[in-house]
């Protein structure tokens, strides 16, 4: 009974992460089966550590984390009880590795391709190196280091800075190793062909020793199921029809994703990520809509605002994606980002130089600015900018200002009537900000934002009545919002609609 207590501080080390805690709930059902004279069952003790961890955070079931490490463990203990790791020989060893490495990968391949689009052909060969090196060194070093500090600060300093020159000596030679070309998969996430396939395959290679006639099926569920999933990859792009989602990045922020007929894409703003929420919005709710949309390239990147929250988002996109051209609302950005923009070779424009953008797809982009008379009060907030797509008979305009009212009134006086444009976006509709006079010049057929005050949203605000109230979208409300245009014709959808 006493090996729990060490194994208590190791998971109080690492922070008590979800892996760490299902590690330790299991060894220590594990030892009490042994100390009680019961057998133990290791898919019972993985279903009785994973229901206490959702007892004490039930939130944990739609963690990533919690998800692949259940995931990898499920594989691993079904394969086990049928083809047995062995650990007598050298060879053993090294098979029983591939073995676990082999089923940790398979089981969470459709997670991993859900959450992050790509999925890593180095992870197997990777793996029989990092495992062994982690589990002989980095660990033991690690616990040692602990316990020497106990006694002696000066002794454990050393220790601490060799385990530590190990790990980052892991994480460069993987991050070289998934540096070199076609080492990695882009995959969208899996239909339900896919899906089907992948269980069928995984249930044949479960059944296939006391049923041997399934070996021979297993190749041809195999080659289904890979052809199924690539089949997104290389049908041809779009099919003359531009969609346009909107999203709710919470406190009154959106992004909006454009994907344009020909197959490329525009994606506005970088969404709000702060750091004490892990970066929830860009991770969680914009990478996943991209991954959905089998996104792995982002040609244009528009920031029309550079305040902090929204360039943490849009660092996340510039590390984590191919970025093609990145669009900012001036040049006073922060260091962070301008050391992103230079390591990737991304080019760079300045919006404040307005002109008229062809994209691909003979979409254009206008990039709407106030004429001279209009100043900046505060030189903290970005200058007020609006951008009108344009593809076909449909226009969208994506209104976004700090300054309300004046902003308006400015954007009128510039461009009058030829703001008018089938669908609004306009991301704070309050009383005071969007004015009758400012929608009749625009004219949507469409309208949409993040949250109205409910007299614009009731018809009794100073909005006009008419057709914008009718179709009046609100993302806090209805979900995220995806708009589908020829150049003609417009059909909407949301998330709430669909449920």
């Amino acid at each position: 009974m006493l090996t729990i207590l060490p194994v208590f501080l190791y998971t109080a080390i690492a922070g008590f992460s979800t892996s760490a805690v299902r590690a330790f709930i299991m060894i220590t059902l594990f030892l009490l089966s042994i100390a009680l004279g019961k057998d133990e069952n290791k898919i019972n003790t993985l279903v009785a550590a994973a229901l206490i961890i959702l007892i004490w955070h039930p939130w944990s079931l739609f963690e990533l984390s919690f998800q692949l490490s259940f995931s990898a463990v499920l594989g691993i203990l079904l394969l086990n009880t049928v083809y047995p790791f062995k650990f007598a020989t050298f060879t053993d060893k090294f098979v029983s590795l591939l073995k676990t490495t082999g089923a940790a990968t398979f089981a969470t391949f459709p997670l991993i391709i859900g959450s992050f689009g790509i999925f890593p052909l180095a992870a197997v060969p990777a793996n029989l190196f990092v495992v062994p090196f982690v589990e002989l060194f980095v660990v033991p070093l690690g616990l040692i280091s602990f316990l020497t500090f106990v006694m002696s600060a000066s002794v454990a300093v050393p220790l601490l800075s060799l385990d530590l020159f190990f790990i980052k000596m892991l994480i460069f030679a993987v991050g070289k190793l998934s540096g070199v070309p076609y080492t990695s998969l882009t995959l969208p996430p899996l239909g339900y062909a896919s899906w089907s396939l992948f269980t069928l395959s995984g249930i044949t290679i479960l059944l296939m020793k006391p049923i041997k006639w399934l070996r021979l099926a297993l190749p041809f569920l195999i080659a289904a199921f890979l052809l199924s999933a690539a089949y997104p990859v290389f049908k041809s792009p779009g099919r003359g029809e531009l969609t346009a989602y909107f999203l709710d990045a919470g406190e009154t922020k959106s992004v909006a994703l454009f994907m344009l007929p020909d197959g490329a894409n525009v994606l506005i703003d970088g969404g709000y990520s702060n750091y004490d929420r892990n970066g929830y919005i860009d991770r969680t709710v914009v990478n996943r809509v991209l991954v959905h949309a089998g996104i792995r390239k982002i040609d244009y990147l528009i920031l029309p605002s550079v305040d902090k929250d929204h360039i943490n988002g849009a660092m996340f996109f510039l590390d984590n994606f191919d970025v093609g051209h990145i669009l900012t609302n001036g040049d006073k950005l922060d260091s962070g980002l301008w050391e992103r923009i230079s390591e990737s070779g991304v080019e760079w424009n300045n919006l404040l130089e307005p002109k008229l953008i062809r994209l691909p797809g003979n979409v254009v982009l206008d990039v709407l600015k106030p004429d001279g008379s209009f100043t900046v009060k505060d030189s903290s907030l970005p200058y007020p900018l609006s951008l009108k797509l344009i593809y076909g008979d449909v226009s969208f305009l994506v209104c976004d200002s700090p300054y309300g009212r004046e902003a308006d009134a400015a954007l009128l006086k510039t461009y009058g009537s030829t703001l008018k444009s089938m669908v609004l976006y306009y991301r704070d509709i309050q009383d005071g900000n969007l004015t009758a006079v400012f929608i009749r010049a625009v004219s949507p057929e469409i309208a949409i934002t993040d949250s109205a005050v409910p007299e614009i949203n009731s018809g009794k605000g100073k909005a006009p009545p008419g057709s914008v109230l009718n179709r009046l979208y609100e993302t806090t409300i209805d979900g995220a919002v995806s708009l589908t245009t020829n150049g003609q014709d417009i059909t909407v959808d949301t998330y709430d609609g669909e449920k």
